[in-house]
């Protein structure tokens, strides 16, 4: 779900994993950017090759594991992958986001909203506030996220690793502690990351076009201010730059 990471955890049953790692992405791609609807249809008589005319490199790459019960399978953000039930199955499944893959999720949501705003340009929904609220409204049901629940999910991930950073400098003392330092650096990346993605969301076309006094949008752009404010005014800030 929308180039985040995910484990499937299988409590009974058999499941067998075809995986492709993240550069065969193109190759079961049209030119459209649509992905082939089936990874078994490359082996079907009616596998359209001339709409998907690089697929089949793609077999070559691929990597097949059957899961058994009680074994857990991690999936890395971006590899496209099917399952097939061998058995009466039955499953437990996460998905989830971390400093590794919150880039690559704001990508795919900018790339998929840049898509929505192209199909809808010569639609008449209203005012230009109203417009993109339909996009982002048809962005929530298509990626299962949309800007909104994005930057609430980065606001608390900020608040989280604001505190463990603060309470890792408490900890740091004279940096003798190689153990406290490599977690205080390791947070101030995290920071540094928050802070630069913040900065990238505000300048997308949703917050230029839309007025200024547009309550939800104001709300949305004040409180990722004072996200960014907050994190640049932690102590010790030397790390971060």
């Amino acid at each position: 779900m929308a180039c985040s990471h995910s484990w499937s955890a299988n409590i009974c049953g058999r499941k067998k994993w075809i995986f492709f790692p993240p550069f065969c992405t193109k190759y079961l791609s049209d030119s459209q950017g649509n992905t082939i609807p089936s990874i078994e249809a490359l082996l079907g008589k009616r596998f359209d090759r001339k709409r998907y005319p690089y697929a089949e490199i793609s077999w070559f790459f691929r990597h097949e594991i059957v899961q058994e019960e009680g074994e857990v399978i991690f999936v890395p953000s971006g590899w496209m992958h099917e399952v097939y039930n061998l058995e009466l199955s039955l499953s437990i499944n996460h998905n989830w986001l971390n400093d590794s893959n919150i880039r690559n999720i704001w990508n795919f949501l900018s790339d998929v909203c840049s898509n929505i705003r192209k199909a809808l340009s010569d639609c008449d929904l209203g005012s230009k506030n109203e417009w993109h609220e339909r996009c982002q409204l048809i962005l929530q049901c298509d990626a299962k996220l949309n800007y909104y629940t994005f930057v609430d999910i980065l606001i608390f991930a900020s608040r989280r690793v604001k505190t463990l950073l603060e309470k890792s400098q408490m900890n740091q003392g004279d940096c003798t502690d190689y153990y406290n330092k490599g977690v205080h650096e390791a947070y101030a990346i995290n920071v540094s990351e928050i802070i630069l993605l913040v900065d990238e969301i505000l300048k997308d076309d949703m917050f230029k076009d839309t007025d200024q006094d547009y309550i939800p949008m104001l709300m949305l752009k004040k409180r990722m201010i004072r996200t960014v404010e907050s994190l640049k005014n932690i102590s010790n800030h030397k790390i971060l730059l």
